[in-house]
């Protein structure tokens, strides 16, 4: 079967080892997998700890380079397809092949897309972005969008959605993209604005009410590309 590189060593041993897994078929494995591990796009193509070490080979937990901390680098990065025992037989599907564009190549394509989370702190990033993105990007999509961000604090969707128009929401975004960086993942952001759907509240609260004044809302000042109301 072609194998998908993962961040966790342990991915290739589960799934040789779980008696409901390997009586499955490759297509019923790769969704049991998904839904019973909870990680990454399939199993990797890692030795088991037991596998002869030659006297030459490298085993240092070498660090990510360009992040301001130690974690370990991802080589490949996850996500990226390490082709097939049987190449003849289970050739990598083109959604896991890696994609070129403009001079950036994405270990595959399945991108995912922004998911606005209404949960900013005055369009400032907080641990709920960080934890939210951080878990999704260790799951090795081919590039992940950050949330729609406003470019003015009218144009946002909601007083809770992120932003960049201002200098100290620089560092939260920086903080996420530096993670994303640690784990060799891309990661894009979705520039937004509102218009004149500006100033509502979080969907859960109401699909269609205006945010107050009294909620960090600014239904008098909500500005469109056109005078339509």
């Amino acid at each position: 079967m072609p194998y998908i590189s993962s961040p966790w060593a342990s991915s290739s041993s589960w799934g040789k080892e779980c008696p409901a897994a390997t009586s499955l078929e490759i297509s019923q494995f790769r969704t049991f997998f998904l839904f019973h591990r909870a990680s990454t796009i399939t199993t990797t193509a890692m030795g088991s700890s037991s596998s002869p070490m030659s006297a030459d080979e490298d085993i240092r937990n070498v660090p990510a380079e360009g992040v301001s901390y130690f974690t370990p680098a991802q080589i490949p990065p996850a996500g990226t397809g390490l082709g097939s025992k049987r190449p003849d037989r289970d050739a990598i599907p083109k959604l896991f092949t890696p994609l070129t564009l403009r001079g950036t190549t994405f270990p595959n394509r399945v991108w995912l897309s922004p998911l606005s989370q209404y949960s900013a702190d005055d369009g400032h990033a907080t641990d709920w972005h960080l934890t939210h993105l951080g878990g999704i990007l260790q799951r090795d999509p081919g590039l992940t969008f950050v949330e729609a961000t406003g470019v003015q604090a009218r144009g946002r969707i909601t007083p809770q959605d992120m932003g960049l128009w201002k200098d100290s929401q620089i560092a939260p975004l920086a903080r996420i993209t530096e993670f994303a960086h640690s784990q060799g993942q891309k990661i894009a952001i979705q520039l937004a604005h509102a218009g004149r759907k500006a100033s509502t509240v979080a969907p859960w609260l109401s699909m269609n009410a205006a945010a107050p004044v009294s909620d960090g809302g600014w239904p008098d000042d909500v500005v469109g590309p056109s005078a339509i109301p």
